[in-house]
């Protein structure tokens, strides 16, 4: 007996779709390819151009097309909408584009080469980074398309001063299509003024501040940098497009902290980075079954409200202990903010009631900072099946001195201190040790609460150093926090 095996497709109802694609000055365009994408889920897949010409054989339903292509005198981008009952001919004539360009009311201001463009539709989006030459631009076809969003950005620098004071970020939205008119004509008085100060951690050190807006406001779009690194301490203005909702960050060596999300509006504001205390944040555990999940490694946050940071040059353990038994362990080097997968703890939790101690803990000696070079929080918590899905209740505590912008204190004088955790219960309490020698001996501080938090007063020593600073957390007689840092801030 001889058995073949066999197998049959049934294709669903389908048509021919032909897309010719023709160059700025009329030709066939020899460069360039057509995305074509399904909105509700988001999937997509590129069909190159071979001699201006795609051919696609799609199921009848409506999808979308999204054409780049290249030729001498720049990049166009077009969009189509297709409602596919039959078999389709769709003509993109790059002559139809229309250049994509800014400017500003700032005589002393330069345009950057990078121009970024991001485009989302549902579930779908794309984006990238266009460089730009004399010559060569980037062009935009006009089309209609419900629900599909379409941004273009560019920064702008001085021409006469290095590094530059400001960096202008223009930004150039545009709903339900792609625009008539793809440039944006800014005025310095309807931007956002951002003063952003960049603090030095008692070292000699450089950084560089990332930001980008959000084409859809639940999505983090592209960040990018000004080009330039700013000298440690300095302040730079930043003119943004309001309306928008910006992300943030801020790199120095290996180090990088990220701000919350925040919509700008017109006006003025100000940011404040690398200011002391950095240290651990709050981590957000997940918990299903018994099953828990805790990302333990954002222990290199700067001390402003709202920030997360991490340093790949750190290194460290997390481990989770009941009944004086190891139930897991991970490894803390390599940690950063950018990848979230990493430095996660897993661990199963005992089905019965246990007291768990979670303790993470890194050290780092890095040129770029003389600070927080051990930090280390430990989370006690009691935990049973009876909780279902609630993760354990992990706290940080953001520790906050008043210092100059080399982040030291006069040796001899007095620092006040802001102690502000992350979550509190009505019967909450802290408590503050410092001291002076790297966390050998240490000593209590009285605090006092306040509608800020908990107020300290902390007598730096006389002669120059450091102080390290301890402070205990207690929500309940199960839930627990003590987070230590080494070398706090600076005297001096």
């Amino acid at each position: 007996m001889i058995r073949t095996l066999a197998g049959a497709y049934v294709e669903p109802e389908s048509h021919n779709v032909t897309v010719k694609a023709l160059d700025r000055a009329g030709r066939p365009a020899e460069a360039g390819f057509i995305q074509v994408y399904d909105a509700r889920t988001g999937a997509g897949r590129d069909v190159p151009l071979v001699d201006g010409t795609a051919r696609l054989r799609l199921p009848e339903r409506e999808w979308n097309l999204y054409t780049e292509i290249y030729d001498d005198a720049g990049h166009t981008l077009a969009h189509a909408r297709l409602d596919l009952d039959q078999d389709r001919q769709v003509t993109v004539d790059a002559h139809d584009g229309r250049r994509a360009g800014f400017s500003v009311d700032d005589p002393d201001a330069v345009p950057g080469a990078e121009l970024i463009v991001e485009l989302a539709d549902g579930a779908w989006s794309y984006g990238f980074s266009s460089w730009s030459a004399p010559g060569w631009d980037t062009y935009v076809v006009p089309a209609r398309a419900p629900g599909l969003r379409f941004l273009t950005r560019n920064m702008w620098t001085s021409r006469t001063r290095t590094p530059s004071p400001y960096v202008y970020d223009l930004v150039n939205t545009h709903t339900d299509g792609l625009p008539d008119n793809p440039f944006y004509a800014a005025r310095r008085v309807d931007l956002v003024k951002v003063t952003a100060t960049y603090r030095a951690a008692a070292a000699a050190a450089t950084g560089l501040p990332y930001f980008g807006p959000r084409l859809v406001e639940d999505r983090p779009g592209i960040m990018a940098a000004p080009g330039q690194d700013v000298e440690l301490p300095s302040t730079l203005t930043h003119y943004r497009t309001p309306g928008l909702v910006w992300d943030s960050g801020f790199q120095v060596g290996t180090s990088l902290v990220a701000g919350a999300p925040v919509r700008l509006e017109r006006g003025s504001t100000t940011e404040v980075w690398n200011a002391a205390v950095t240290g651990p944040s709050a981590p957000v555990a997940t918990r299903s079954g018994d099953e828990l999940t805790v990302p333990v490694g954002d222990l290199f946050a700067d001390g402003v409200a709202g920030h997360r940071g991490a340093d790949d040059a750190a290194t460290g353990t997390a481990t989770l202990t009941a009944g004086g038994r190891t139930l897991a362990e991970t490894d803390l080097a390599g940690c950063a903010t950018e990848r979230p997968n990493e430095c996660v703890l897993h661990a199963a939790l005992r089905p019965e009631p246990a007291t768990y101690t979670l303790k993470a803990s890194a050290r780092r000696g890095v040129p770029y900072s003389a600070l927080s070079t051990a930090v280390e929080s430990v989370w006690t918590f009691r935990a049973s099946s009876a909780d279902g899905h609630r993760p354990p209740p992990l706290t940080a505590v953001r520790l906050t001195p008043t210092l100059d912008d080399h982040n030291r204190a006069r040796p001899g004088t007095r620092t006040p201190l802001t102690l502000d955790p992350s979550s509190r219960q009505e019967g909450t309490r802290v408590r503050l040790e410092t001291s002076d020698d790297d966390g050998r001996t240490w000593r209590p501080v009285p605090v006092t609460r306040s509608a800020r938090g908990w107020l300290a007063v902390v007598l730096n020593p006389r002669t120059a150093g450091f102080v390290s600073l301890r402070a205990t957390v207690t929500d309940t007689p199960t839930t627990r926090l003590t987070q230590t840092v080494i070398r706090a801030y600076a005297v001096g």
